[in-house]
């Protein structure tokens, strides 16, 4: 009797772990089911992937000619049908869905109109009446109150700083002038590097969590930077051989190292702040370096001609031609289209053919995605846009409507 126990508990516990092996190694599954919400049928087609770069989940959701696309981290365990419970409000041929997924998790608003989806900030500039939708969910505590309600902010040093809208984990830093100020949820410091102010920041750069800064002070060339601690504030420099001319400028950054182009001495270097290391990698006696997704040399005077920056080419998306595209910006999971006009789509790279329309805005200065929240400037505000909270305020600063180039960046903390 003992015998037959041991061989059943033996058998249970090699199920067990065939189970938790095959979730283990599973990179994807496709499933399709109803989900049923008072007299309404949705159907749903569920899709885990697992890449090098991104875990996973895009949950497609369609009723009559309604349709839907959510993309979910994989915090599920890769577990299948993670749809707990769904919101829905219908408005003027209008449907807007709020999914709540396993364990309450829960991501964005998405509305549906004439095969079109929108976010909830760009919908409800089409139709105000769907503001009923966000009423109710922030009544039931489905959402964040915070949804769509400006905080008063609180002035520092000429800033008007939205408290509220900043995660717990997220830091942003502007240009000072003569150093940087970094501020978060709780905490506003200043940074001091230069003891003269500049107006322009040309080459400062986040490099995870280090600002460097070039030794401005001499107008016409330099070679130290400053390094910058964004999280305790510290600072140390890193010391070059070669003089650089203050006439360069940056190419981007990869791998976490700064590519600068120095158009007096006709030199492009590698700056490794993290290791404060450097080489240069094109001069007049090499070509200079170029990258696209993939390096390539490229003559070194083409540099100095026009100013190269790096960019991926994106030329070969089918999807791209539909639009007329200012810039576009990416993401480990989506790609992110700035139009002329000033719209804003987010593509999921699974997805490609699944638009949704963030928001539409005019005259934006300057923009950056950090971790899929937007941060841009419009007038003298630096305004975020997230899945969690849609639009808001995050500083107002009066020399945004001045200086726009390169003012402010974005640290956000594991």
């Amino acid at each position: 009797m003992k015998r037959a126990i041991s061989i059943i508990l033996l058998i249970i516990m090699m199920y067990f772990i065939y189970q938790y092996s095959v979730i283990g190694i599973k990179k994807n599954h496709e499933i399709k089911y109803d989900f049923e919400k008072e007299d309404k049928v949705f159907k749903i087609k569920e899709n885990y992937n697992k890449t090098k770069n991104y875990d996973q989940y895009i949950i497609e959701i369609n009723y009559n000619n309604y349709e839907f696309s959510f993309d979910v981290e994989n915090i599920f365990n890769k577990r299948t049908k993670i749809l707990s419970d769904l919101k829905y409000y219908e408005n003027d041929g209008m449907m807007c869905i709020y999914p709540i997924f396993s364990n309450n998790i829960t991501t964005e608003i998405v509305c549906s109109k004439d095969n079109n989806k929108y976010s909830y900030t760009s919908a409800v500039n089409i139709n105000s009446n769907i503001s009923e939708f966000l009423k109710t969910l922030k009544l039931e505590k489905n959402i964040d109150i915070s949804w769509g309600v400006e905080d008063e902010p609180f002035e520092k040093n000429n800033l008007k700083i939205y408290k509220n809208s900043f995660a717990d984990n997220e830091k942003i830093i502007i240009w000072n002038y003569n150093g940087i100020r970094i501020v978060s949820k709780n905490l506003y410091n200043e940074v001091k590097t230069l003891e003269k102010d500049l107006y322009e920041n040309k080459l400062g750069s986040l490099v995870g969590k280090f600002y460097v800064i070039p030794d401005y002070e001499n107008a016409y060339q330099f070679k130290t930077f400053s390094i910058v601690n964004i999280v305790d504030c510290s600072i140390r420099e890193m010391q070059l051989d070669d003089l650089i001319s203050s006439d360069s400028y940056s190419n981007g950054i990869v791998n976490k190292k700064i590519y600068i182009y120095d158009k007096d001495n006709i030199k492009q270097y590698e700056i490794d702040p993290i290791n404060k290391d450097y080489k240069v990698i094109g001069d007049k006696e090499k070509n200079g370096q170029f990258y696209n997704g993939q390096w390539s040399a490229i003559n070194i005077y083409d540099f100095k001609n026009s100013e190269i920056k790096f960019v991926e080419n994106y030329a070969s998306i089918e999807q791209f031609k539909n639009y007329s595209i200012s810039k576009v910006y990416t993401s480990n999971t989506s790609f992110y289209l700035l139009t002329n006009d000033g719209s804003m789509y987010r593509l999921n790279k699974d997805a490609l053919d699944d638009p949704i329309l963030l928001f539409k805005e005019q005259n934006i200065k300057e923009l950056k995605i950090v971790k899929d929240n937007i941060y841009y400037v419009l007038g003298d505000t630096l305004y975020k846009y997230s899945k969690e909270t849609g639009k808001k305020k995050i500083i107002t600063y009066n020399e945004f409507s001045y200086n726009h180039e390169n003012m402010f960046d974005i640290y956000i903390s594991e």
